[in-house]
């Protein structure tokens, strides 16, 4: 039986608006080596949107790839819900690609700028694919090893 992989929002995107090679590719090694592909139902939501809001066109989307598309129980929220806290405490910026933190402040005063650059549904999604699967394909490898470094990335 192959890997049970989680595959984030931006890998879906890519594929449905046909925009990065190397997403694409990785994506279909894994339908080839026949390894379960899923997404947590919250991926669902994100993607919806592109097939203009039409539910079967979503479904055959990720039906014609083999992609499942599971929900998330309260442990996957609850373990979400920390790695928020966590990440709402720190508020800091972390490069995506290198995992650098970093505090932007004002030229002027400078004062540093709080906002977060993450959403609550990110950190479900990390906790999905650490909990529900073998590892997760992404391009946001920096925000994922900083909060979820135990979530293998493939």
């Amino acid at each position: 039986m192959g890997l049970r992989v989680s595959i984030d929002t931006r890998i879906l995107f890519d594929l449905a608006l046909d925009q990065n090679p190397e997403s694409i590719l990785k994506l279909k090694m894994h339908r080839d080596d026949r390894d379960i592909m899923l997404v947590c139902g919250t991926v669902y939501g994100e993607i919806y949107p592109v097939f203009k809001h039409n539910k079967l066109d979503a479904d055959l989307f990720l039906s014609d790839l083999g992609i499942k598309v599971e929900m998330c129980g309260k442990e996957e929220f609850a373990y979400a819900g920390e790695k928020w806290l966590e990440y709402s405490r720190k508020r800091r910026f972390v490069c995506p690609a290198c995992s650098t933190a970093f505090k932007p402040a004002c030229p002027h005063c400078n004062a540093v700028i709080r906002f977060r650059q993450h959403i609550l549904s990110d950190f479900v999604i990390g906790a999905f694919s650490e909990l529900r699967s073998d590892g997760l394909l992404t391009r946001d490898y920096g925000y994922y090893r900083t909060y979820f470094p135990n979530l293998k990335r493939l």
